[in-house]
């Protein structure tokens, strides 16, 4: 059938909404979900998505050109039965476009039947929007690649656009569920019973008759499963800094490199750059050879005045 061009269109920049004035989209079957739309004179086709009544459709990508209105359009619904090429009619609108995205998508077909193998682009996870030729996305639980020039149809095992790429797998079994026992120490354990020894994890699994164990974990013992290996020793760390000697209170004398005195309240450490590392100076903020190490605190508030004392005993 030929393109539907009856009425004129609104269009907005950024919206896939499409509003129709005069038109007749969801009668008859005059439009459908994979339709092209197009404006006049524009060159650009775009998927329909979905025929939501008579006078408005959304399209599977933004419009790209300028909000305008009372345009004229076309909606072209002839296509190959295989693989969905644009067909042609005689009366249609931007032919020239139409034949450039039919032969763009031959062209494709082409190249994909002349490279085997040819290796696709791993999208991720499949979101609702437009997907080309060779994207591959990961949909509940498995892998497809895209199959057609373009498409929006979401991916399963019923979609022409998607081929199978890699099943999504079983469900594993259900893992086992350990009680944990915390340090091993000598005596019985149970079948599943976890325990720490040597820096390792292990799980029992005894296989005698009444499923106990009381052999030692290791790496030789039948009865016993690594659950955890014991990590390697770290690096050495770094060289920490020197501390200080503490000197208690300050007095008149010598002292060496980070020695640490009390004096006048405050805290201070010797940092004496004499040749031969002492000093005698007193600390002070003024003091070049120390470095304050606790400031003396302010002065506190007075106390509440203490209750009156005891009468004393009569005089003599």
């Amino acid at each position: 059938m030929a393109q539907y061009l009856a009425g004129t269109v609104t269009v907005t920049n950024g919206s896939t909404v499409v509003t129709g004035s005069g038109t007749l989209w969801n009668t008859n079957g005059n439009a459908a979900a994979g339709d092209i739309f197009t404006i006049a004179e524009t060159g650009v086709w775009y998927e329909v998505a979905s025929v939501d009544s008579d006078t408005q459709l959304t399209l599977a990508a933004a419009y790209a050109g300028d909000t305008d209105a009372g345009l004229d359009y076309a909606i072209a619904r002839d296509f190959t039965p295989n693989y969905g090429i644009p067909w042609p009619n005689r009366g249609d609108i931007e032919v020239a476009s139409l034949l450039k995205r039919s032969l763009t998508k031959i062209d494709a077909l082409i190249f994909a039947a002349d490279t085997p193998g040819l290796a696709g682009a791993w999208l991720g996870a499949w979101e609702a929007g437009t997907y080309t030729l060779y994207q591959m996305v990961e949909h509940n639980g498995a892998a497809w690649i895209c199959n057609a020039v373009t498409t929006t149809e979401e991916p399963s095992d019923e979609a022409s656009d998607w081929d199978l790429v890699a099943q999504k797998g079983d469900t594993g079994a259900t893992g086992v569920i350990g009680a944990w026992r915390g340090a091993w120490s000598a005596g019985t354990y149970d079948l599943h019973d976890v325990v720490h020894h040597a820096g390792s994890a292990w799980i029992a699994v005894p296989a005698n008759s009444d499923a106990t164990t009381t052999e030692e974990p290791s790496g030789a013992a039948a009865d016993w499963d690594l659950v955890a290996q014991k990590g390697d020793t770290g690096a050495t760390g770094a060289q920490g800094d020197p501390g200080s000697n503490w000197q208690g209170p300050w007095e008149a004398g010598t002292y060496a490199v980070n020695d640490s005195v009390e004096h006048l309240g405050s805290a201070w450490i010797c940092v004496a750059a004499d040749s031969d590392g002492t000093t005698t100076e007193e600390p002070s903020d003024e003091a070049t050879d120390w470095d304050l190490l606790a400031a003396k605190g302010d002065q506190g508030e007075q106390g509440i005045q203490g209750e009156q004392g005891i009468q004393g005993e009569q005089g003599i």
